[in-house]
C-alpha cells in the first residue's frame, strides 16, 4: 500500500513540473499579430548571440568556475531524472503483478522452475524495497531543486564584479556549490545503483513468468439484439414480440 501511495504522490508532484518543463521547452507557435514587433528569430537570426536565460549560458569567470557551473546544471537535471526513473520502475513491477506471477510459478511449476521463480521473487522484492527506501529517505540535498539555489548564488556572485568584497562572496558561493554537488553525487550514485538493480530484477522476472492471458469472450452472454424497426405503413406495435 505504501508503495502505491508514494507513487501516486510522486506522480502528482512530478507531473505538473514535467508538463511545465515541456511547455517551456516547446511553446506553441503563435501567429504574428498585425502591428506586432519582429519575432525573436528575426532579432536573433541563427548563429547570432542569444539572450542569456541563466540556464544555457555560463556566467563570466574562469574555466574552472564555468566547469563548476555546468556540472551543477547537469546534476540539477540528472537527479530528478533518476527519481522519475525509480517511480517508472516501481510502477512497471506493480502494474504487471510480477510478484504474484512469480509466486504462482513457484507453486505450480516444476521443482526447478519453482526454485528459480522463488529466488527471483525474493530478488525483486529486495530490489523494490531498496529502491523505495532510497527515494523516501532524507537526502542531504533538495530532491527537486537539487543544487539550484547554490547555483543561483554562485551565478550572482560571478556577475557581481572583481572587487575584494565580490571575490570573497564568490569564494563562499563556490564552496557552497561544491559541497552541494558532492552531496548530490553521493545520492545520485546510490539511486542509480538501486534503479539498476531493480531494472535487472524486473527483466529477469519478465523473462521467466508466463505471459498474461487476455480474457476471451467465451462464456460471456451474447450482445442484446434490438428489435427491427417496423416497416413503413405497418400498424402500431408491429415488430414487437
Amino acid at each position: 500500500m505504501r508503495h502505491s501511495a508514494f507513487l501516486a504522490m510522486l506522480a502528482l508532484s512530478l507531473g505538473p513540473r514535467c508538463a511545465e518543463a515541456a511547455d517551456e521547452a516547446h511553446p506553441p507557435a503563435q501567429k504574428p499579430q498585425p502591428g506586432a514587433g519582429p519575432s525573436s528569430a528575426e532579432v536573433f537570426p541563427p548563429g547570432a548571440l542569444q539572450p542569456d536565460d541563466g540556464l544555457t549560458t555560463p556566467p563570466p569567470g574562469s574555466p574552472e568556475d564555468q566547469a563548476l557551473w555546468k556540472a551543477s546544471v547537469r546534476m540539477n537535471n540528472a537527479l530528478p531524472t533518476q527519481r522519475a526513473e525509480a517511480a517508472r520502475l516501481q510502477w512497471r513491477a506493480k502494474s504487471s503483478r510480477l510478484d504474484e506471477r512469480l509466486g504462482a510459478l513457484a507453486r505450480k511449476g516444476t521443482p526447478e522452475e519453482g526454485q528459480r521463480a522463488e529466488a527471483l521473487r525474493r530478488k525483486l522484492q529486495g530490489a523494490m524495497e531498496r529502491d523505495y527506501e532510497t527515494l523516501v529517505r532524507r537526502w542531504p540535498v533538495d530532491p527537486t531543486r537539487v543544487c539550484r539555489y547554490p547555483e543561483l548564488d554562485f551565478t550572482s556572485a560571478l556577475n557581481a564584479g572583481k572587487g575584494p568584497d565580490e571575490r570573497a562572496q564568490q569564494a563562499q558561493a563556490r564552496s557552497s556549490l561544491r559541497k552541494c554537488l558532492d552531496n548530490a553525487q553521493l545520492v545520485l550514485r546510490v539511486l542509480e545503483d538501486a534503479n539498476g538493480q531493480l531494472a535487472s530484477a524486473i527483466s529477469d522476472a519478465e523473462a521467466i513468468v508466463p505471459p498474461v492471458q487476455q480474457p476471451t469472450a467465451e462464456g460471456s452472454p451474447p450482445p442484446a439484439q434490438l428489435p427491427a424497426p417496423p416497416a413503413t405503413g405497418a400498424p402500431p406495435g408491429a415488430g414487437k414480440n
